[in-house]
């Protein structure tokens, strides 16, 4: 797999994560916009069911003073209340028709339900109401008990709420309300004793339960509620001469029992301003409630098209950031894969790399340059050996050749010389005989001794000619003594120049593998990098292959040196074995020449001998016998020149057999340089 696609792979499965956690996010946001609307649709409950309610505490205050009159009072008002409450009724069936409670729970559902069931009972009530067949409690229980369910769910939304400042808010509203619905209910409460002028059981503990809870719920609420506007509006009309009135009215009805004389009308519409300004504070609370909501939703679907704006520009901004970073990379990294094969092919002539040093590529590239110019040296000097190998390689050639030919002709020359030893030897057999019969023949004595004084002129023209080409065969030995020493030399300077390709390869073998460490540490920092270093891990690998691979070719090179190191050592020895012979040779040569000397020697001693034997024959035979001696001595002397010389001829033989081998060596060594030179040239510096 390509390197940018992994690249691709590692930045996209964070961004999916990424966007993954910002969808659950964004559908928390949705949820959150999702709660404020359901709560401002809540809070739209709420205010239809006080509007409702506030409407239901009127008509309960009402149904008191027609009840506690006997009917007899407040009939018109009962019915013109009863008509704005079902204004305020229809408007709250209108709102439940479209409201649906079961989003909410099953506790909320239930508790709405049983509030809308009791206000079903309504007409049915009115209808006892208005027929007094009813007593008075009942007739006023009813519209508490309704409006208690009623105030129960609206209490109940702040429990479910689940904004705490709207909740907190929606609580203290429920508390106003409670205290307003208390006044309600002391409304309607004392309009029926005041119309009766009197108490009758129970009515006066309950009458003084109604102000203490009138009292504890305000003085919540005012803990409660945190609009200063609707705290200063409650104190200004807790402030009003209204409140100060039925403060007054109360107070004859906690002095008494009966006789109060307090017009139950009078309390009536008292106690009616008095919530009426309660409605205005409650109203107060309703608009707060309602902006509250209003903000929230606002604000909850700000946060979510903030948050979604917001999203969009990350994830745009991350898609660029992988693109530039993922070109960052994969853009070097293909500079320096196009750069490394045309290293590989051979072409070091490419400018350096230039990367940031800082970054794993700069660094990666820099070492790539190194190994470049490494490669380069290397190159140039293992190609400027070769070319010196090859010049003496020819060199070596050519005196192995040389050497050669003198050998044959030094060959050629001792089987000249092994034939005339042959016939020396002969012809000293025969001048034995000769001698022999040399005392009984004087005539054959004297013909004897011409022929022996011309064989002796022919053995003592042939001994110096001998002695001259011994003499010859002893400079050309002493050439081929100077020709062996210098191929020596030269072998063993083409050795030591093997041991100098060899450092150099040693040289290059520890560049390969510092390159094989820098290519593990790269790959250690990656794998330290983690997820963002796998990409510099595998660069690290192909360097690490690539750095294996010179290993290898220089493992290659350096058993070619080897062999052209041993097959100089064998060359060596063998040009040392061929100069110990050529030098043995050079010995038996000087041997074989004085030897010759000796013949020469003997022989004109002969001559001289033969002359006088025709004038002496007396000393002839007289000295027959000496001469047999010497003649014989001659015949040894001659056979042993013979052998000398044929093993000098033997001795040329080898050499020329040695030098053969040194041409065949030198010529094996020619062909492994143009191995070698084939192989360098692949490479362009």
């Amino acid at each position: 797999m390509k390197i940018s696609r992994k690249l691709f792979i590692l930045i996209t499965i964070p961004l999916l994560v990424i966007l993954a956690l910002a969808g659950i996010s964004t559908i928390e946001r949705s949820k959150t916009v999702k709660e404020a609307s359901q709560l401002g649709e809540l809070i739209n409950l709420s205010t239809t069911i006080s509007a409702f309610v506030h409407e239901m505490q009127k008509e309960r205050g009402a149904t008191g003073v027609f009840m506690g009159s006997d009917g007899q009072k407040f009939s018109s008002e009962v019915a013109q209340q009863r008509k704005v409450t079902d204004t305020k009724l229809n408007d709250l069936n209108k709102f439940l028709g479209s409201f649906d409670p079961k989003p909410y729970g099953e506790d909320f559902t239930k508790e709405l339900q049983e509030a809308i069931k009791i206000k079903d009972q309504l007409s049915e009530h009115r209808e006892n109401v208005s027929n007094q067949q009813i007593e008075d409690s009942i007739g006023i229980s009813y519209y508490t008990h309704h409006n208690e369910k009623m105030l129960s769910v609206m209490s109940y939304i702040s429990k479910i709420s689940p904004n705490a400042d709207l909740a907190k808010s929606v609580n203290a509203y429920v508390l106003f309300m409670n205290a307003k619905e208390k006044t309600g209910i002391e409304r309607a409460l004392m309009s029926n004793v005041f119309a009766r002028d009197s108490f009758s059981s129970g009515e006066y503990q309950k009458f003084i339960s109604l102000i203490a809870q009138q009292d504890t719920y305000l003085s919540l609420f005012q803990n409660a509620e945190t609009n200063n506007k609707v705290l200063s509006l409650l104190e200004q009309h807790l402030s009003n001469q209204v409140v100060e009135d039925v403060k007054q009215m109360r107070e004859k009805a906690f002095n008494t029992s009966e006789n109060f004389n307090v017009d139950s009308e009078n309390w009536y519409t008292q106690m009616t301003t008095k919530i009426n300004l309660f409605k205005e504070v409650e109203d107060a609370i309703a608009e707060s409630l309602t902006d509250q909501s209003n903000n929230l939703q606002s604000s909850a679907k700000a946060e979510l098209i903030t948050y979604i704006v917001v999203l969009l520009v990350i994830t745009v901004a991350l898609i660029l950031f992988g693109i530039f970073t993922s070109r960052s990379i994969t853009e070097p990294i293909k500079k320096i894969l196009k750069h490394i094969q045309e290293i590989a092919n051979g072409n070091l002539t490419n400018n350096e790399l230039n990367f940031n040093p800082k970054t794993e590529i700069g660094q990666l590239a820099i070492a790539l340059n190194e190994m470049q110019r490494s490669l380069k040296e290397m190159i140039e000097s293992v190609t400027h050996v070769t070319e010196n190998l090859s010049n003496q390689s020819i060199e070596l050639t050519h005196s192995a050749n040389e050497v050669k030919e003198g050998s044959e002709q030094i060959a050629t020359t001792m089987q000249e010389l092994s034939f005339g030893a042959e016939s020396q030897a002969t012809s000293s057999t025969n001048l034995l005989e000769m001698m022999e019969t040399f005392v009984g023949k004087i005539q054959e004595a004297n013909i004897s001794g011409e022929n022996v004084s011309e064989t002796s002129n022919e053995v003592l023209s042939m001994t110096k000619e001998g002695s001259l080409l011994m003499s010859q065969s002893v400079d050309q030995m002493g050439t081929i003594d100077s020709i062996v020493k210098d191929a020596v030399n030269k072998v063993q300077g083409l050795d030591q120049q093997s041991k100098e390709i060899s450092k150099l390869v040693l040289v290059i073998q520890e560049i390969a593998e510092q390159t094989n460490l820098l290519s593990l540490n790269a790959a250690i920092e990656a794998a330290r990098a983690g997820e963002h270093g796998k990409g510099f891990a595998v660069v690290a690998d192909e360097v690490r292959k690539l750095a294996e691979q010179v290993k290898a070719s220089i493992v290659d090179i350096t058993n070619i040196v080897n062999k052209i190191q041993n097959e100089s050592s064998h060359v060596v020895q063998s040009l040392q074995v061929g100069y110990k012979e050529v030098d043995e040779g050079s010995r038996q040569i000087e041997l074989t020449g004085k030897t010759f000397e000796t013949i020469s020697q003997s022989v004109l001693e002969m001559v001289t001998n033969i002359k006088h034997i025709s004038t002496n024959l007396k000393i002839i035979v007289d000295s027959s016998r000496e001469m047999n001696n010497s003649i014989e001595e001659i015949a040894s002397v001659s056979e042993e020149a013979a052998a000398g010389i044929e093993q000098t001829a033997a001795s040329s033989q080898q050499s020329t057999s040695s030098m053969e081998e040194v041409s065949n060596r030198a010529g094996e060594l020619s062909q492994i340089s143009d191995q070698l030179s084939e192989q360098i040239r692949r490479f362009q510096i």
